[in-house]
């Protein structure tokens, strides 16, 4: 028999080879599906318990989706094989697989994976596109009706964050109560009427979902400039009202004023922000400046700050009674409100939105979208990289919030560890470098006695009797 130029011919499997090797490969796949599945209810209980238990959490539920992850991977490369081997059952199996895929990655709030994995879905069943694209329905009330509103949806931009693009006109949406039916997806609603303050209100619209919301409109006085409403709508949470920017300088100084007046120089320069990392009792805090005796000799704060920054190097009782001071000094003007240092889930929450996005802007980052050790717009004073609190525009969260990334870290009323004595800071700083301090549920936490020049705090206020 002649043999082909160049050797021997090479060996050829038999169709009952190819037949074995993919019923192997399908018991492989389906095993592999199963740990998958596994994985995936792992990864919801996860996030479950972060959400319930805060930022020392995080990391495992981050652990969690990424084994999810690698599961389906495992099982898509064993099914796909079968299936290539016409497996009797492969396609099935498959088709499970991606379901499942697209259902956990909706779970996850992670847009770029959503969207890989409908597209794999439908490469496999492209009949399945109506069913994936049936909208949910909101049905949006406000206190009082007769709001407007309008319709934004997040989608990702080419430099990678998630932007806030109009939808519609809508046919049939007139004022509230209305009725919106929406493709499942990541949306913001905007709801306006004349003399109270507008709102943004983050949603995620499920497939075939059916949502009942309820606003509650406040007038403008009552929320004040510098505030923003973080409606509990569709969270099962209280209205809160939280600081646009950081607590600044110059709103600072007008506390330690206020101290001055009441017991005193000395006792205003306690609470003057330290010039380096105190640890209490180790190593006390230096002041960035000695604060005047004579009202007339200005802040005495050293040349080049800026009263624009936010504050830094103060404690958490720092923090703390800063609200009590604005506390008491709204209720000597007749104001029955209360302000306090937000929650971390407050804080999460103002951050995030309610599509699960690891930071303010989306799941991408860039030193430049905020005020962070790398960040090229960040011009050195007296070597620090402080802008003025509250004008890095990509650095915004889908309320409106701004500097929750970057900027200082904040002080925030929980705690982290209570038998360590350490109490929850969240966001990161102009002194960070790694993308993970930025995260919206990276856990960080200080004693309450310590000072930083990377942290500082922001403010939320209470309407009481609301």
């Amino acid at each position: 028999m002649a043999r082909p130029a160049g050797g021997l011919a090479a060996p050829t499997a038999s169709p009952g080879d190819a037949a074995a090797r993919g019923v192997t490969l399908l018991d492989e796949g389906r095993r592999a599906l199963d740990d998958a599945e596994r994985a995936a209810r792992e990864a919801r209980r996860a996030r479950a318990r972060a959400a319930r238990d805060g930022d020392v959490r995080a990391a495992e539920a981050r652990r969690a989706d990424a084994q999810r992850a690698t599961a389906f991977a495992r099982a898509a490369a064993a099914l796909s094989g079968a299936l290539a081997l016409e497996a009797p059952g492969a396609r099935e199996a498959l088709l499970r697989l991606r379901r499942d895929a697209l259902a956990a990655a909706e779970e996850a709030g992670d847009p770029a994976e959503v969207a890989a994995a409908r597209a794999l879905l439908l490469e496999l069943a492209p009949d399945l596109a109506a069913e994936l694209d049936r909208p949910g329905e909101v049905r949006l009330a406000t206190d009082p009706p007769g709001a407007e509103v309008e319709v934004r949806r997040h989608e990702l931009a080419p430099d990678g964050r998630l932007r806030a693009a109009q939808v519609g006109p809508l046919p049939g949406v007139g004022l509230t109560p209305t009725r919106l039916v929406l493709p499942a997806g990541s949306y913001q609603l905007v709801v306006r009427r004349p003399g109270l303050r507008e709102q943004r209100l983050p949603l995620v619209v499920a497939r075939g979902g059916a949502h009942d919301l309820l606003v509650r409109l406040y007038p403008e006085a009552a929320v004040g400039s510098g505030f923003v409403v973080i409606s509990g709508a569709g969270a099962d949470v209280p209205d809160v009202l939280m600081s646009r920017h950081e607590v600044r300088l110059d709103e600072y100084y007008g506390f330690l004023v206020a101290i001055r007046e009441r017991s005193g120089a000395a006792a205003a320069q306690l609470r003057t922000p330290a010039r380096a990392p105190a640890i209490a009792p180790f190593i006390p805090a230096v002041p960035l400046w000695t604060f005047p005796d004579d009202p007339t000799l200005g802040p005495g704060w050293p040349h080049g700050f800026d009263p624009s920054w936010p504050v830094f190097g103060v404690t958490w009782f720092d923090a703390t009674h800063y609200c009590t001071w604005l506390s008491e000094r709204a209720r000597d003007a007749g104001e029955d409100v209360t302000y306090r240092l937000p929650t971390a889930a407050e804080w999460r929450r103002a951050a995030a939105g309610a599509d699960g996005r690891r930071y303010p802007w989306g799941d991408r980052f860039d030193p430049a979208w905020t005020v962070s050790l790398r960040a090229g717009d960040a011009r050195p004073a007296r070597g620090l990289r402080l802008v003025t609190a509250g004008t890095t525009d990509a650095d915004e969260s889908p309320w409106g919030v701004r500097d929750l990334a970057g900027s200082v870290a904040e002080w925030t009323a929980d705690w982290l560890d209570e038998a360590r004595e350490l109490r929850r800071v969240c966001g990161g700083a102009w002194t960070d470098v790694d993308p993970e301090r930025f995260r919206v549920d990276a856990p960080a936490g200080l004693d309450p006695n310590t000072s930083s020049p990377s942290v500082g705090f922001r403010v939320v206020k209470e309407l009481r009797g609301r």
